[in-house]
């Protein structure tokens, strides 16, 4: 997709030794990590958004860049004839003006965002 796509920081882990689902705890640390990233990247307002289930954005634009961390759930995002697919873990970034469209998965999505 044009101003960017999914960056992966590391292999999606599943089930920790013991059976626990261990990548809330990954999200968490990369939470931190993103943040700092962002505030060094010039980003200054960073929010989470919160989308409900199975619901849809048609195409749009924001006036801000928008660099994004998924929590939570599942985004697809279209720009032009690209589409491309998000969930926990993957970070998103938009060009301030970039029109796209948003479906959101069966759990809705959040996600930490930063404009600028």
């Amino acid at each position: 997709m044009k101003g960017g796509g999914p960056i992966r920081h590391r292999p999606r882990p599943s089930l920790h030794p013991t059976g626990t689902d261990i990548l809330h705890d990954v999200i968490d640390t990369d939470r931190d990590a993103f943040v700092a990233a962002l505030a060094g990247e010039g980003f200054d307002e960073v929010v989470t958004v919160a989308r409900e289930p199975d619901e849809a954005l048609d195409v749009h634009a924001h006036p801000f860049e928008a660099k994004a961390l998924i929590l939570e759930g599942e985004l697809t995002i279209r720009t032009g004839e690209t589409e491309q697919h998000y969930r926990a873990g993957d970070i998103f970034h938009l060009r301030a003006n970039e029109a796209h469209s948003e479906r959101y998965g069966p759990a809705g999505v959040r996600y930490l965002v930063g404009r600028k």
